[in-house]
């Protein structure tokens, strides 16, 4: 059993047991009511969505990692499976890209079918969706022109993709693909990503997922263009290759790779989220977190604009070891004061609102260095980011 392995069973071991209701909240950006209150306004401090919307969540049994893929958002629509299997998008509604069997926008969560077997869930950059259900099927809807909802044309419901019944709930994508782990760690992606981040491959777009490189992993991020990083799997090995002109796969150059190459020696990387601008925050299983890349906006919370070509540890608050993530301008983390992975002080990083609340400190003022959100203290995760050009935040609290 290898050191990754053995620090999630660790942080699985470390949390509570027995369930705990959690709510939904979001705040930023809003133009196409993809925060899901009812409105088209932007919003500069977390708004609750609906009731306990979420509900009773068992974080020891689910684990953090699993949770925080049941919620994900775009550009200008946002999807989440509740804790009891159900599934719920709003937002903007073109190309079928809510599944609701249409083309309408909406601005308040609404079921889609009745199924209650939904495992996780991932929006690709303008109008597609994929998820993963617990019997290990994948299904699509949405935009089919770049491949994002791994369809061959535009479908306004879930449709199955392919027949295999072994995809994993570790699933996400960068600006024009997406990608899903098999149970054994390979990884899978389709789209139109160019060929570093395919690792070679030259088909585009891919409508059937294909697998990319040798390696299997327990996490993968991305949110750049054309950029992927990787936790391999059982060793907590840091991989990373596509585009890396702005240092952003962490090797201390601007080189862009075709395929996986380490990132250090370090074997105790546990997360790692990208966002659109080329920037990626990572995590370890000791409560250090890191950035790397472009940080034009001060987005790494360092008090600079400083480009990073490798991992430079960020403000040190005993991170926790995933829940953590970002959007175009700026990252958000939680801090785990007790260690065991359920929840804490929520924290923007730094960057630059640019005027969309995206903060959701109450303010649109720019910022450079770690600022709180609020002033509470159970907190259980933010969305991963990934590829989104908004400034639109959805996060779990305890109730």
């Amino acid at each position: 059993m290898g050191v990754f392995q053995n620090n999630l069973l660790a942080a699985a071991a470390s949390t509570a047991s027995g369930t705990d209701t959690y709510e939904l909240y979001t705040w930023g950006s809003n133009g196409y009511g993809q925060m899901g209150d009812g409105t088209s306004t932007n919003k500069s401090s977390p708004v609750q969505i609906g009731d306990a919307f979420f509900g009773e969540l068992d974080v020891a049994g689910d684990g953090l990692y699993k949770i925080q893929c049941k919620i994900t958002n775009a550009d200008r629509h946002s999807g989440v499976i509740k804790a009891d299997g159900t599934l719920w998008t709003w937002g903007y509604g073109g190309y079928g890209a809510l599944g609701h069997g249409n083309t309408t926008s909406i601005s308040s969560p609404v079921q889609v079918g009745s199924d209650t077997d939904w495992m996780s869930i991932s929006a690709q950059r303008i109008g597609g969706m994929t998820a993963v259900k617990t019997d290990g099927t994948m299904w699509g809807w949405g935009q089919a022109s770049s491949g994002g909802s791994a369809q061959t044309v535009n479908k306004s419901s879930p449709v199955q993709v392919g027949t295999d019944t072994d995809w994993h709930w570790m699933m996400g994508g960068g600006e024009n693909f997406g990608f899903v782990l098999k149970t054994n760690g390979a990884l899978y992606l389709w789209g139109s990503a160019d060929s570093n981040v395919l690792a070679g491959a030259t088909l585009s777009p891919i409508v059937t997922p294909v697998q990319v490189t040798d390696k299997y992993f327990d996490w993968v991020g991305s949110g750049t263009t054309n950029a992927i990083w990787g936790i391999e799997k059982d060793e907590g090995k840091l991989w990373s290759w596509g585009t890396g002109s702005f240092g952003q796969l962490g090797h201390g150059n601007t080189t862009t790779l075709n395929s996986p190459v380490q990132v250090g020696t370090a074997t105790d990387w546990t997360h790692a989220v990208g966002q659109l601008k080329n920037t990626v925050i990572l995590a370890k299983s000791n409560g250090e977190m890191y950035g790397m890349g472009r940080n034009d906006d001060g987005v790494l919370g360092l008090n600079n604009k400083t480009q990073y070509s490798s991992p430079v540890q960020l403000a040190d608050k005993g991170w926790a070891t995933a829940g953590h993530g970002m959007c175009e301008q700026l990252a958000h983390a939680i801090a785990d004061e007790n260690g065991d992975n359920t929840g804490g002080e929520l924290w923007a990083l730094g960057g630059s609102p640019g005027g969309e609340g995206s903060a959701g400190d109450g303010t649109n003022s720019p910022f450079s260095s770690p600022v709180q959100v609020g002033t509470a203290t159970d907190w259980l995760m933010v969305n991963t980011g990934g590829p989104t050009s908004s400034g639109t935040k959805i996060a779990i609290k305890k109730s």
